[in-house]
């Protein structure tokens, strides 16, 4: 076996012996393996009885149906200043109906009431209880932005649309939602599910090396606890 590589047998993705390996030590140039082994793989959606998780082309076609579908006031869609730069040109480009941005500062720093209570105000202002709310970003703007949408007129749809590895496999699935109070970590927070979550490999590529590695961590730590509750006992 090749040093310094981890191997994946994910068989949710992959069928027989089809193994997705990662260099441990690789830096960015791993996440160019990621996105063309994602790229080059028929990536089958993930239903259940509250909401879906659909990828790449075929997310945006639910995205553009549920919009039109569901006839909403408004909608808008909740950024920061990097997915707005390095984000938003791509989505925009595959969706059919107009939207008003919403931006606030990254950073886990600004995951507070006082960010929550300025986009509150905005919505107060210019939303209804037929408005919808993208989150288009990372961990941050997918747990707050679905704690705002979930609180506001006692709840409005909203949408997940993860930029980072990690929010991908972490942060915008499990209707977790949350920020942080008093300096600790998502003290504040309701589960709420999104009617949608949209998984585009093509935001992978505006990833840095920390991020990745990031994400990676989390992937490790779900493989170990899967083998933990998967593996069987020595008395088996």
């Amino acid at each position: 076996m090749e040093e310094n590589v981890i191997y994946f047998k994910s068989p949710n993705s992959f069928t027989g012996e089809d193994i997705l390996e990662i260099n441990c030590h690789g830096g960015l140039a791993v996440i160019d393996k990621i996105y063309n082994k994602l790229r080059l793989t028929k990536l089958k959606p993930i239903i259940s009885s509250t909401y879906s998780i659909i990828f790449n082309r075929d997310g945006y076609n639910e995205l553009n149906s549920t919009v039109s579908k569901n006839n909403y006031s408004k909608v808008f869609l909740l950024v920061d200043e990097n997915t707005e730069k390095h984000c938003l040109p791509n989505l925009d480009k595959k969706v059919d109906f107009s939207f008003q941005i919403i931006k606030i500062k990254s950073g886990e720093h600004y995951k507070n009431l006082d960010t929550c209570n300025e986009v509150w105000k905005f919505l107060n202002n210019n939303a209804d209880r037929k408005s919808l709310l993208i989150n288009l970003g990372g961990g941050v703007i997918t747990d707050m932005g679905g704690f705002i949408a979930s609180t506001f007129k006692r709840g409005i749809d909203f949408i997940n649309i993860p930029t980072t590895l990690l929010s991908i496999v972490d942060a915008s699935v499990g209707s977790k939602t949350g920020i942080n109070f008093n300096s600790l970590k998502n003290q504040i927070g309701v589960f709420s599910d999104p009617i949608l979550i949209i998984i585009d490999t093509e935001y992978l590529k505006t990833l840095d090396e920390r991020n990745i590695k990031s994400g990676y961590g989390e992937i490790f730590k779900h493989s170990l606890i899967c083998l933990l509750y998967t593996s069987p006992s020595p008395r088996d």
